[in-house]
């Protein structure tokens, strides 16, 4: 008998909802704990191994319960995982963002000035520019925000902006 499937398959099953909102209820607690994905990976094999040392940092075990915690929910490791890939990701958002522009074709001001909206925390009209004539602009405002929030901010606008290769691209940053 073949498995029984959904009505509507756009639409996500009740497990699907509540690993959805397990997975936002623990993003939710690693950030607002600002618990590194070193901590949650160590949690994660600590579960994993089900292993019981006797020195253990406090971050690793408060994180190794909310971990036990959800799976007695059914919530799949994969999402854990995910959560680990993002956390680093966040964390090396600044020297990535120095690496898109890095490969960008734009004047060294133009690289201070974007890495200035992201440490400075700046609130303005972000422009791209081809040939004099602008093609692209967004309002940003990371007053205020953490510089490694704003770099991937940033890293998103510049990507949708800068779209096609070989285009030498001009950026200006009005202030407000």
């Amino acid at each position: 008998m073949p498995p029984k499937q959904r009505e509507n398959p756009t639409t996500p099953s009740n497990e699907e909802s509540l690993a959805d909102t397990l997975q936002q209820e623990f993003a939710l607690f690693v950030t607002a704990n600002g618990f590194t994905a070193a901590e949650i990976e160590a949690a994660y094999y600590r579960v994993l191994d089900n292993s019981e040392t006797s020195e253990v940092d406090p971050a690793i075990l408060q994180i190794s319960a909310k971990i036990e915690s959800l799976l007695k929910n059914d919530f799949p490791l994969n999402r854990i995982a995910s959560t680990i890939t993002e956390t680093a990701n966040h964390e090396r958002a600044l020297t990535r963002l120095e690496a898109q522009l890095g490969a960008l074709k734009i004047s060294d001001n133009e690289r201070r000035m974007l890495l200035s909206i992201v440490h400075e925390g700046r609130k303005g009209m972000l422009s791209c520019l081809v040939n004099g004539s602008t093609i692209a602009e967004q309002q940003v405002d990371t007053v205020g925000a953490d510089p490694r929030s704003s770099a991937e901010t940033i890293m998103k606008l510049i990507a949708n902006m800068t779209e096609q290769a070989g285009v030498n691209y001009e950026f200006t940053f009005s202030e407000e």
